[in-house]
């Protein structure tokens, strides 16, 4: 599948990405594996109109989905809902990672939904993570697998068992991830601040103050920070620094670039400060981090 989309300096695109497949047609998949590319970082961001499930197959990638940066190796599921903005890359530029996506038609899942007496419920479908991994969520990774294994069959019946099957993850969301389940009253300031976390975390590498993410969503400093924690149990700025860790920690456990060039990366002004933020966050310096790592 083509993903369109484009890039312009110092800022982040977004568009929509068709498939090349005749709108009546419910179900679109890879015949074949995908090879995810290499990239330095995120800039072509774009979205479908369908959900789609994603299957690595061999080597690790990073995915950002929405306001959310995550780590997939083989074995692993990406989940993204529709019109959610998202791209994935290669971890490594000399061992791309493999993927196959299946591409399942909103209205199909929906009538699925009505068929098991369930309204659907966007909120639901966007708090199940991006990457569904099997060592923590087996059920739900291999029940997404096997949508891959229907594709490759001559059932007539695979669009509508497919879609049933992102039904029943939708269903289960709230008991097989509570963790990410948000409460009611977080709901009304969600839009916004999902805006500002989806912005962290594409310019995470930037100078951010408070008050230019206030400026985003049109809020004060206080009430930005007051709804950012109702959903996400930290302020924003709290939410870079962590969100620029875990990159971090992924660029000290899987590659060999140096300090430095990390600390280069994430946007530090030298690499001191970053030693600093590593420790006090993690509790090790990062050449400390990355010895124990490789260690264990």
């Amino acid at each position: 599948m083509q993903k369109h989309a484009f890039f312009e300096k110092n800022q982040y695109n977004t568009v929509f990405a068709p498939l090349p497949v005749d709108r009546e047609e419910s179900l679109y998949y890879d015949r074949e594996c995908a090879v995810i590319a290499y990239a330095e970082d995120f800039p072509l961001l774009h979205y479908h109109d369908r959900y789609e499930v994603g299957v690595c197959l061999g080597g690790e990638g990073l995915l950002i989905s929405g306001d959310e940066c995550m780590a997939f190796k083989s074995g692993d599921v990406m989940f993204i809902p529709p019109k959610v903005k998202h791209y994935s890359r290669s971890l490594f530029c000399d061992a791309p990672c493999l993927c196959r996506f299946v591409y399942i038609e909103a209205s199909l899942v929906k009538q699925c939904l009505e068929n098991l007496k369930i309204s659907e419920n966007d909120n639901i479908s966007l708090q199940i993570p991006g990457v569904i991994t099997k060592s923590e969520h087996q059920f739900a990774a291999e029940m997404l697998t096997e949508i891959l294994s229907l594709c490759d069959s001559d059932s007539p019946h695979k669009a509508v068992v497919a879609a049933m099957r992102v039904a029943e993850l939708v269903l289960e969301a709230p008991r097989w991830f509570p963790t990410l389940q948000r409460p009611a009253e977080a709901q009304t300031s969600l839009g916004s601040v999902t805006s500002v976390a989806e912005y962290i975390s594409l310019h995470y590498s930037e100078k951010l103050t408070s008050a230019d993410l206030a400026s985003l969503c049109h809020l004060s400093e206080s009430q930005l920070r007051r709804n950012f924690s109702m959903s996400y149990g930290m302020p924003p700025m709290a939410y870079r620094n962590e969100l620029r860790m875990r990159i971090a920690e992924e660029l000290l456990s899987e590659t060999d670039m140096q300090v430095s060039a990390i600390a280069d990366r994430l946007g530090y002004d030298c690499a001191s400060d970053f030693c600093r933020a590593f420790k006090r966050l993690r509790g090790l310096s990062p050449t400390e981090y990355k010895r124990r790592w490789r260690h264990d």
